[in-house]
């Protein structure tokens, strides 16, 4: 069957299929990156005591749209998902 790397080697050496994942995974490598960014930039600034005076009812919207960001990071930890993502042909 073969890992999620061989499939991609054995696509790369079709060039006009590998270009085709290849976009895709570049658009989901940028999705990936824009969401680890966007965590560390939601931590800094909620590590604080500026949050402490908001309306509760907005707090709760913001956890639950944080917790998107962190399922986000979370799927794409997935070590599948990670290795479609992050892969770099073999050099042959």
């Amino acid at each position: 069957m073969g890992t999620i790397s061989d499939k991609l080697n054995s696509a790369y050496a079709l060039s006009d299929t590998y270009q085709a994942v290849s976009q895709v995974r570049v658009a989901l490598q940028n999705l990936k990156n824009v969401a680890a960014e966007t965590k560390s930039t939601i931590d800094a600034l909620t590590s604080g005591n500026s949050f402490a005076g908001v309306d509760q009812e907005l707090k709760v919207i913001g956890a639950s749209c944080i917790a998107v960001v962190d399922s986000l990071n979370t799927a794409f930890a997935d070590v599948d998902r990670a290795e479609f993502i992050d892969f770099t042909p073999t050099q042959v």
